[in-house]
């Protein structure tokens, strides 16, 4: 044992307790073991130096040295010893040591922040009913802080993992990293057809209304539980006709429509955590069974809930597509008069233009996914039909690399590159461990062949050849913001700013192509509404380089590449400002016009024509919705019901939140003050 003169050493928690030799000389055999054949008198020596400087390097008054005194004079012993290889393992050793000690302090933190109720929008985004509290919603949660923790300290590139925590960009849903992945367009006809099986039995096809739109509601439910995003039906009318046919009695079809309402913002998946995130496509069926489907979607979408209250699933995307509704005499031009009239009421439907230069493709009627994600074609020529979505996504700050570059008189444009070379690398190596689970991991999904390319895998099969078929999207926030950064404004006040924005997603877009290309996968650029990172991000941006007016000086950034929701602007330059933004962005987008209270329907046509004729792909409206459960009348109230009086705390308040809808009671504090800040969008130029 190596003699000292030190008796006692003081631990990270100020705990003082015997110094022993022993546990220096296991640590140093440790670093010498990793690089070559255990010495145990190289050990010793180098030991007995680690003791004596110790010694040596101790206060005077008292003479406790800490552990973190101990740790430098290990590492200067071995350098000055002549060992740089068994230094380095030492060091290497400490911290991963000090990683994991950080990574469990943080995650104590995280959980006492969860019991207390104190989180508030860093932690798993639960998109649910405010009521939805509970017991299963909190041990989610700590379950979420957990792997949180474990796959920054653990699994993510050290590279990838450092930028997430830095916020140079943001992993989404980073506490499903390595267990599944995030969306899934539900191949619908050929489960009602088929029928399926869960775990406990199988179900039959469907032949009526009611089953129809039951399994429908059930198998939501059932891709929700294995994905951690939106589940969509995407041509959801001509789906449900070919299974039901003709001779389908409309009432009937209605009241399990209606009730196909009430499951999706009622049922709870995710261990009762979260209500399905599901969207619905339609408008396209021109067949009788087809367009009844369509028009008992609206009308129940309208009615809304029990007590009339808005309904916020499912996302509604209307398509609308020239020769089939857009104009008088199109056989569905009914429904698209219906599905303003509903969007006016109710915020949606969303309208994809599958008109729109870069949405007029074979197929293309198929691409809308959920919110404002797009499937594209497939590299590997699954069909758009088929059953695929979004594997993941990261998202970079461009704010913050503009500030990055003014501070080190670095050029953006290569931050920008370095930044993107991280975030595609942390894409594939998500690509690659989701790749490795088994297809018995997803009974529903691939266990029962839905996801494209899982029909001829054995349950002990990796999934990694269906994943191929979906898509990893990169995302970006605050380009606006970058803007001003960068030419003293943003693109919705200066060509010059337009120009730049569109050479910096340009750039972007080149580099998911070229990853594309060279990997031979399904990258996407996504133009998304974000949610969690547009709060995160000025957060901590504000805290590294203070407040920058018009930057950091405000509670978010703008999503991608929409205009500041403060900025009061006219739609027709707003849609032109934004439609070649939407090309680029072929992983999703969508444009948002903003009203100060429910519209005409008149209006909102005429605004939807206007998106078309500009280019714009898909489009929605926002606009604050109030709704009273006592008199059951929905507008946009200032405080109290205007009808009935009841005090405003009673009233359900609805809002745009990102590409989706929810409640006040559900959104983060970044949000509530990014909605706060809205201003209507000016009709007419």
């Amino acid at each position: 044992m190596a003699k000292t003169l030190i008796e006692q050493i003081r631990k990270r928690d100020g705990r003082v307790v015997p110094f022993e030799p022993d546990k220096i000389e296991a640590a140093i055999a440790r670093a010498v073991r990793s690089v070559q054949q255990a010495d145990d008198r190289l050990t010793r020596e180098l030991t007995e130096d680690v003791c004596a400087r110790v010694g040596e390097d101790a206060p005077a008054e008292p003479s406790v040295p800490s552990v973190e005194m101990v740790q430098d004079a290990i590492e200067r012993s071995l350098i000055a010893a002549g060992h740089p290889r068994i230094a380095r393992s030492y060091i290497l050793y400490r911290a991963r040591r000090n990683r994991i000690r950080e990574a469990k302090s943080e995650l104590l933190d995280a959980v006492d922040e969860i019991l207390r109720e104190e989180e508030d929008g860093e932690g798993i985004q639960t998109r649910r009913h405010p009521t939805s509290s509970g017991p299963a919603l909190k041990m989610l949660q700590v379950g979420a802080a957990a792997s949180r923790e474990y796959y920054l300290k653990r699994l993510i590139p050290e590279e990838a993992a450092d930028a997430h925590i830095r916020g140079d960009l943001h992993i989404h849903d980073i506490e499903q990293y390595a267990k599944t992945f995030n969306s899934f367009q539900i191949p619908l006809a050929r489960l009602l057809s088929g029928g399926f099986a869960t775990e406990y039995g199988s179900v039959r096809s469907a032949k009526r209304p009611g089953s129809a739109l039951g399994l429908a509601a059930l198998a939501l439910q059932q891709a929700q539980n294995e994905c951690f995003g939106g589940q969509s039906f995407s041509a959801f009318d001509r789906d449900l006709a070919s299974v039901l046919g003709p001779k389908v009695s409309e009432a009937e079809l209605f009241q399990a429509t209606e009730g196909f309402i009430y499951d999706l913002n009622t049922l709870h998946s995710r261990a009762g955590g979260q209500v399905p995130y599901s969207s619905v496509g339609l408008g396209l069926d021109t067949s009788p069974t087809g367009r009844m489907v369509t028009s008992a979607v609206l009308r129940a979408f309208v009615n809304g809930l029990g007590r009339g209250e808005p309904a916020i699933y499912p996302n509604l995307t209307f398509k609308v597509k020239r020769g089939v509704n857009l104009d008088p005499g199109d056989p569905n031009y009914d429904l698209f008069q219906l599905a303003i009239e509903v969007a006016a009421r109710r915020l949606m439907p969303n309208f994809a233009f599958l008109d729109a230069p870069f949405n007029a493709r074979p197929g293309s009627d198929l691409t809308y996914l959920s919110g404002c994600a797009r499937v594209p074609a497939d590299r590997h020529g699954a069909p758009l039909d088929a059953g695929r979505g979004n594997i993941a996504t990261v998202s970079i700050n461009l704010p913050r690399l503009v500030l990055k570059a003014r501070r080190g008189n670095l050029s953006f444009g290569h931050l920008l590159d370095t930044t993107l070379a991280i975030a595609g690398r942390q894409l594939l190596h998500r690509a690659d461990v989701l790749g490795r689970l088994r297809v018995r991991d997803f009974p529903f999904l691939m266990g029962q062949g839905l996801y494209a390319g899982s029909a001829d895998l054995a349950p002990d099969d990796a999934i990694d050849p269906a994943l191929r078929h979906g898509t990893l999207a990169l995302s970006f926030v605050g380009l606006a913001e970058a803007l001003i950064l960068l030419t003293g404004e943003h693109h919705g006040q200066s060509a010059i700013a337009q120009e730049r924005g569109l050479a910096i997603v340009g750039q972007m877009r080149d580099f998911v192509d070229r990853l594309s290309t060279d990997h031979d996968r399904n990258f996407v650029l996504y133009g998304a509404h974000s949610d969690a990172p547009v709060g995160r991000f000025v957060a901590l941006d504000r805290r590294e380089f203070g407040e920058v007016p018009h930057v950091t000086d405000k509670a978010w950034y703008a999503s991608s590449f929409s205009l500041p929701a403060d900025f009061a602007i006219d739609a027709a330059r707003l849609f032109a400002i934004e439609a070649p933004y939407q090309e680029l962005c072929d992983g999703g987008h969508l444009s948002v016009v903003e009203f100060a209270s429910l519209p005409e329907p008149a209006s909102v046509e005429r605004l939807l024509r206007s998106m078309l004729a500009s280019g714009i792909g898909h489009g929605g409206l926002s606009f604050p919705l109030d709704h009273c459960p006592d008199c059951r009348v929905s507008g946009t109230f200032a405080g109290d019901c205007p009808d009935c009086g009841a005090p405003s705390t009673r009233l359900v308040r609805v809002r745009r939140q990102a590409a989706y809808l929810g409640p006040d009671a559900t959104s983060s504090a970044a949000k509530l003050a990014e909605i706060a800040a809205r201003v209507p969008t000016s009709p007419a130029a």
